[in-house]
Parts: C-alpha cells; structure tokens; sequence
C-alpha cells in the first residue's frame, strides 16, 4: 500500500478523482492515505506492549492534533458553507498525507528502505519533469484527459499551460506550475543522494538519469518559487556533502547554468526579468495590495486566528501560506506550522549529525532537510498545502527522518 501510494503520487495528476460526491477528496492517493489512517490507528490499539516510535511520528502526531484543534476554532465565527467546505478539504488532506506518512514510519525502518522510497519519490518526479518538458514544447497540454475512464473524473480545472513573459509555464503532473517546480527544486537532493549513495549500480545510473530530467523539466515551470526552493535546498544539502562531492556539485551548478545560458537563453532572461522586474510584476503587486486587508483581519483575532472572513476569497487572492495560516489560526497555527517545517529541519540535522553516522545516513537526512527547509521558505510564496502533491511529499520525507542502516520489515 505504501509502494503504491507514493508510487502514484507524482505521476496521476491531482485533478483525477474517483467518479463520486467525493469530488477532490475522492482522489486514489486522498483514499490511500486516508486508509493508511484507519489502519495505523488500528494498529496502535492493538499494540499491547511499549513500541519505539521515531521521533518524526511524534512531530506528525502532533501537528495533526494541532491542526485539528485549529480546524475547531475556526467554526468560532461564520465562515459560511463555501469556508466549512475549504476548511473540511484541508483537514481531509492533512489527515490523508499524515495517515500515509505514519505507515512509512511504521513500515520503513533502514536506508536500504528509505532509497526504495525515495527512487519512488525520483521516478515520479521526472515523470512530472518529463510531462513538463512535451508541455513545454507544444506536445501535450494538459494531462488530466489522459488519466480519464468510466470511474475516473477531472474534479480540478487547473494543469493547462500559462505563461510568463514570452514562454509557456507548465505544470507537468501538478496543479500548477509554481507546485510543479518546488516539487522539482525538492527532489532534486534526495536524486543527487542516490546517485551517490545508492548500493546498485544499476541504480545509481537511474538516479542520474532523474538528476538530468529534473534539471531538463525544471526551467519549463518558470517559477520564482521554484527557483529559491532549489537554491535554499542545494546550498543546504551541500553543507552534508564530503568536499570532493561539494566540487562536483558546484561544477555541476556551473555546467547547467552555463548550458542553460547558451542552450536557453531565452529561459534565462525571463527568468532574470522576473526577479529584476519584480516590482512591477501583476502577481507581486497584487499580494501586496492584499496585505493591508489580512492584517486588519488578523488584528481582530491576533491569538487564535477566525476572524470573520470568506475563507475561499482569500485563498484566492493570498499566495502565501504563512499569512494564510496567520489570518485563518492566528498565531497559534502559525506556530503550528514553524513546529511542522523547523522541526523537520532539525530533527534531520540532528540525525545527519548523530555519532556513529554512516555517510549515507548523513547524506539522506541532509537531503530531507534541504528539501524540508525549502519548502518552508516556498511557503511564503503560495498556498503550499492547499496542493496535494507537495503536501503528500513534504509529510513523507519528515517520516523518513531517523532510519538507519539497518534491516527492517519490506515496504507493503
């Protein structure tokens, strides 16, 4: 279940539910997860002796409990039924990547394991890069229809191709392309870690080839986010590498830099005019004009957030999750969610340092945290866990902190 879950996770579009009044809750990993749930839960009552839990099962226990009691609170002033809806959706998602992110803590147990995992997480990444890249080259459009039969519906009208400036901004298998490339800029070091460290050959090779893929689909979501969550991740995972892979990183850098500048350049300058012109840009400028508005409602509830607000406008205007938080849970959810991020962070910096760490230890947990710390900071830049894949990805990777090299129960 487990295998299948992640498995799919980045390859069946977000927008493919199955046919019924589930809508968007009714999408196979949602289930998946949502089942993962249940049975953990069973689990747990049946233990009938003291087991050892990893730390990152108490953080995502935690969180959800948070989440849930937040989720209470905000019923404390009328949202109307388009808010309760909103707000039911991000319970159900959350408790759906944390039930599936618990059975990972439960199931996976070594690095062996963990690379298992994690080359599910990189094959379904380039897929999504691979999807990005025929987008981009006016091959395909959106997916959805493609992943379409008698039980299957498309529930989410989003996937299509934009664009910024003179070049098309595609989503491969996300929701959109700012998901689609923090996903990417994500993965990235988990791809490099087994390069380096996975124990077949055969599978360093493919981790390589997903290393190139990511690389090759990442330019064609043209995200600023995108962009920050892959320098953040990579300036991060490079504190925990050994100094001759440190080099080869920073000359991989160059390369693809280099290369992108004479293979691209056109990518290149829309890049670098989206951030030099970036205070002219309509969706910067339209956040800003946002944020007098959110801070009045935050005045009004400043602790525990609930404000009397439509909650379906402001995710629509409000592309920042932390100020999202802030309004709708206050302070408090806010605090919730730096104990999600910065815990994860470093729950792995602790476990990359731990004595008697062996390097691919160190090196996997750098890479989680890297990825963890950048999604943290792409947080500010959109409504982060309002998109399913990245939520999914972000609760699996803290459940993977703490495995060690050692054998332990096969994935289910």
């Amino acid at each position: 279940m487990l295998a299948v879950g992640y498995g799919v996770l980045l390859v069946v579009p977000a927008a493919i539910a199955i046919v019924g009044p589930l809508k968007s809750n009714g999408s196979f990993v949602r289930l998946v997860g949502l089942l993962s749930f249940f049975l953990v839960l069973a689990a747990v009552l049946r233990w009938k002796e003291t087991r050892t839990v990893r730390p990152a099962a108490a953080l995502l226990v935690g969180y959800l409990a948070l989440h849930l009691f937040s989720w209470g609170l905000s019923f404390r002033h009328g949202v109307g039924a388009g808010g309760i809806a909103t707000l039911n959706r991000a319970l159900l998602l959350t408790t759906s990547a944390v039930g599936l992110a618990l059975l990972c803590t439960m199931v996976v147990r070594s690095v062996r394991q963990a690379h298992v995992l994690a080359g599910l997480l990189v094959g379904g990444a380039a897929f999504s890069a691979v999807i990005g890249i025929l987008q981009g080259l006016n091959v395909i459009d959106r997916l959805a229809p493609y992943f379409l039969t008698p039980i299957t519906a498309a529930v989410v009208e989003k996937g299509a191709i934009t664009s910024r400036g003179d070049l098309a901004r595609v989503s491969g298998t996300a929701t959109h392309p700012i998901e689609y490339a923090v996903i990417l800029a994500m993965m990235l070091p988990l791809a490099i870690h087994l390069l380096l460290h996975a124990r077949v050959r055969r599978s360093r090779l493919w981790a390589g080839v997903g290393c190139g893929t990511i690389l090759l689909g990442f330019p064609f979501g043209v995200s600023r986010a995108g962009l920050l969550t892959l320098v953040v991740a990579l300036l991060v995972y490079g504190a925990y590498l050994r100094g001759s892979q440190r080099v080869g990183l920073l000359l991989a850098v160059g390369v693809a830099l280099t290369s992108a500048m004479v293979v691209a350049p056109a990518v290149v300058s829309t890049f670098a005019q989206s951030i030099i012109g970036a205070e002219e840009d309509n969706s910067i400028t339209g956040r800003l004009d946002d944020y007098p508005l959110l801070f009045a409602r935050f005045e009004q509830a400043p602790w525990l957030g609930g404000a009397p607000v439509d909650v379906r406008q402001i995710a629509t205007v409000t592309d920042n999750q932390w100020l999202l938080t802030l309004v709708g849970s206050g302070i408090f959810g806010v605090a919730t969610l730096a104990l999600l991020f910065g815990g994860g962070v470093l729950m792995a910096m602790s476990a990359a340092r731990r004595p008697a760490v062996t390097p691919a230890e160190r090196s996997l947990h750098g890479a989680i945290g890297a990825a963890v710390a950048g999604a943290a900071l792409a947080a500010g830049t959109f409504d982060l866990l309002s998109f399913q894949q990245v939520t999914f990805l972000i609760f699996a990777l803290i459940a993977l902190i703490g495995v060690r090299s050692h054998t332990g129960p096969h994935l289910t």
